[in-house]
């Protein structure tokens, strides 16, 4: 343990020692305050670097979201596919190199100190530099070494040997990659001539003059003043030796007088300056004004001409990747094969190097220019802003098709329906119709409730019971939407509908470890980002369309032989089939705050109808993937979603802003069914609950701290949790009212079993399937299966 240890930290340590060297000489006594002081100091001309490198290990060490995208590369592994391990080594190499320079130039930029402070504080400030400089080259591989381990540990559905292999291989890399570090960065190679020892890269790797020159903590750009005192300033006979030699200088021509500190007859050691300086004030070196003679030099760019090659190599590099990787379409393999870890990783040495870039362009080339490219790119940011359309819905300018009312469609649904089951129980008086709602939570909820019915229409099947016939409504937010919509293509999308056929567990397992996560971090944190700087919306760029595209590669890799791909047809096809069930997606409006549908039925009766039925004005043709994106856009990781229209700009967000089980819908949908259907009092309503867990605490918990602050956010999201506890209970109320069964069945495993992601690894699908499996298999009174089965209720058979 000791070895590893002094293998990871040896290189920090060893910066630190190195200068500590500088020490020699210097009594001034250490003081904490000011050596803390003088680190933070630092670390603040350094947060540019540092802030991502924290907001990475918070993603990689403490989300289980990112810990999932770290199995996903080990399962890969598994499989013989090492390619995103490959990219995601290569991508922390290229951060730690990009963290470490960046962390470099920033300071010598930024940091005078040199001019000011006592040497103690100035050997504080340079100890301060070469940690910060040590911890952006070596974090990024000892974040992901930490969470290996913790990722080792839950990975309980790998057997041993895979498990050391795959992870041994993985760490045992990052492994390489430090030491390789840890030689080019630290380690001098041999003096040549009288040249000094020199390292491959880092500070070291700079020639003696530059090396020297950003040590000095003087800013490298500023101007450097060489002062000579008057000697006004002594009295007695240090005056006239003063006198003596300071008239040696000032009565000297003028060309050995602008020469001096850089005449190496006349000056030794550090004091001569370097040839390359520019002095600026040729003519008034000598001047009555003020109590020094003073020489003002510009130090020109061509004097750090190694340390700018590497920072415009870097800046160059960013560029090319920047671009790259936006302008990559999201609808091929290209975001699959690099990975979301390794476009994390490159997306934050990009933006360290850019911003070097941008710094290099606005302290090195334009210096006190009035001219500033940062303004500029503020002030693109902001006119972008107001002239861009922000992530408009792709969408054709072509009316949607005809749709049934609501109660048109249940009306010929119930007429076939009850026709069916007649056959088989001449008797029966009640008919059991099932109303399905779906939570929002991500890919969490979507597999949760994918997986959930395609198993229970599976279990239904082998006991001679078509389940799915008895559905219908669906009603779904955000995760829950695409759970609900993946099943509803699946069991009702086939021609023609063939209880035998459709939903089956390979396939929805297949669609929910697709990874849609990659295209959507490789869109927001490259494409995204540059549209931001651009007045006009980039259509490839836009991660919100790159999350659609993924979800038509993840259906087709479902598809079986005579299957269309329904993710990418048009959500309103024109056939009004009446025996299909009604979808409901659920979203919110931010202009009027209403909980809007987009619905293959037409929603007549709900309040509001024509501001809340979306596909009635508002929306023209899209496509099914299209669709369900209205509801599965959650804060920052999906961007809003923006339609222009006669009646002026809207823009939709997450359906969980409103109310996020579907309740509420159901609740309005079942209210209809009652008013204008006859027949309504011959159903037994099943309402079945698929959550994202088994929180249903109604409890608040007290304010006790920022309470001013706190009222304002906790109150606006705990707004959204009532009124989704209260339209379960209204829905419940209904339910209860009308002879119903509630199956309320919320996903038994926290977060750290199944992360809220857009990709799920085995593991997650394998707790999913589990926990799903356990509920079905309960024969008790609480099982589902059990329950309905209660109250009279019987199923069409097969």
């Amino acid at each position: 343990m000791k070895k590893i240890l002094s293998f990871i930290f040896g290189p920090v340590v060893g910066a630190v020692a190195e200068i500590f060297k500088e020490k020699k000489g210097l009594e001034d006594k250490w003081e904490l305050k000011a050596t803390l002081l003088d680190f933070l100091h630092i670390a603040r001309n350094a947060g540019f670097v540092l802030i991502p490198s924290l907001l990475s290990g918070f993603i990689f060490l403490f989300l289980s979201q990112g810990r999932d995208t770290l199995l996903l590369v080990i399962e890969k592994m598994d499989s013989g596919d090492y390619r995103q391990l490959l990219f995601f080594l290569l991508a922390i190499l290229i951060w730690s190199v990009f963290s470490e320079l960046s962390i470099r130039y920033a300071i010598a930029i930024s940091d005078n100190s040199g001019k000011s402070l006592r040497d103690s504080r100035i050997f504080s400030r340079k100890v301060s530099q070469r940690v910060l400089a040590s911890f952006g080259l070596f974090w990024p591989s000892i974040m992901i070494i930490i969470s290996l381990f913790y990722c080792y540990n839950s990975a309980s559905y790998m057997s041993r040997s895979v498990k050391l292999l795959n992870f041994g291989v993985f760490i045992l890399s990052l492994f390489i990659i430090m030491r390789a570090l840890s030689y080019l960065y630290y380690h001098r190679r041999k003096r040549i001539g009288n040249a000094p020892a020199r390292t491959i890269l880092g500070a070291r790797s700079l020639p003696k003059n530059e090396y020297d020159w950003v040590n000095r903590l003087y800013g490298i750009y500023n101007e450097f003043v060489y002062s000579l005192l008057k000697p006004t300033n002594f009295l007695g006979q240090y005056k006239k030796d003063m006198t003596s030699f300071t008239n040696h200088i000032v009565k000297s021509n003028k060309i050995f007088r602008a020469e001096f500190p850089q005449n190496q007859e006349a000056m030794a050691g550090l004091r001569i300056l370097p040839k390359e300086f520019i002095l600026l004030n040729t003519e008034d070196v000598v001047t009555d004004r003020g109590d020094s003679y003073k020489w003002r030099y510009r130090i020109p760019n061509s004097f750090y001409a190694s340390f700018h090659t590497q920072v415009r190599w870097m800046a160059l590099i960013a560029m090319v990747l920047m671009l790259s990787i936006s302008i990559a379409p999201a609808g091929n393999s290209f975001f699959g094969i690099l990975g979301a870890p390794a476009l994390i990783g490159l997306a934050f040495a990009s933006y360290c190097g850019l911003y070097c870039g941008i710094l290099f362009i606005d302290y090195g080339v334009l210096r006190k220019n009035f001219f500033q490219l940062r303004w500029l790119l503020l002030t693109l940011l902001i006119l972008s802003s107001i002239f861009n359309r922000d992530h408009p819905v792709d969408m054709k300018m072509k009316d949607n098709s005809p749709r049934n009312t609501i109660a048109e469609q249940f009306s010929a649904w119930l007429s076939d329906y009850s026709r069916r089951m007649k056959q088989t129980y001449p008797a029966i008086k009640k008919y059991p119709v099932v109303f399905v709602c779906a939570e929002g939570g991500a890919l969490r909820t979507g597999a949760y409730t994918s997986l959930f019915l395609t198993k229970l229409q599976q279990d239904f099947n082998r006991q001679g019971i078509d389940f799915k016939k008895s559905i219908f409504s669906m009603s779904g937010v955000s995760g829950g939407a695409l759970g609900l919509a993946y099943y509803n293509a699946k069991a009702f999308g086939g021609e023609p509908l063939n209880p035998r056929n459709g939903a089956n567990l390979e396939d929805a397992i297949r669609f929910y470890q697709y990874d849609c996560l990659s295209p959507i971090v490789g869109k927001m944190l490259f494409g995204d980002f540059l549209n931001l700087f651009i007045p006009w919306h980039i259509k490839n760029f836009d991660r919100a369309i790159a999350l659609e595209r993924s979800w038509m590669d993840a259906y087709q890799a479902t598809l079986h032989e005579g299957e269309k791909n329904l993710f990418s047809e048009p959500f309103i096809d024109g056939k009004k089939d009446l025996l299909k069930p009604v979808l409901i997606i659920n979203t919110t409006e931010i202009e009027s705050g209403y909980q809007c549908w987009v619905s293959n039925s037409r929603p007549s009766g709900i309040f509001y109808q024509q501001k809340r039925d979306l596909l009635q004005e508002k929306v023209k043709e899209i496509s099914y993937s299209t669709a369900v994106n209205f509801s599965t856009r959650f804060p920052l990781f999906s961007p809003g979603a923006e339609i222009d229209t006669t009646g002026g700009r809207f823009h939709y967000l997450d359906g969980g802003y409103v109310e996020n089980t579907g309740a509420a819908s159901t609740v309005e949908l079942l209210n209809i069914l009652k008013e204008e259907v006859k027949d309504f009092d011959k159903v037994i309503p099943i309402v079945i609950y698929l959550r994202f867990s088994e929180n249903t605490n109604t409890q608040a918990k007290n304010i006790k701290y920022a309470n001013e602050l706190v009222e304002i956010v906790s109150g606006i999201y705990n707004t959204r949790v009532g009124r989704s506890f209260t339209a379960i209970a209204q829905l419940n109320r209904f339910v209860h009212a009308n002879n119903g069964i509630i199956i309320d069945e919320p996903l038994s495993r926290n977060d750290r079993d199944v992360p809220m992601n857009w990709v799920l690894s085995n593991q997650s699908t394998s707790n999913i399937l589990e926990d799903i499996t356990k509920k079905l298999n309960d024969t008790s009174q609480n099982g589902i299966k059990v329950k309905m089965l209660t109250k009279g209720a019987k199923y069409l058979r097969l």
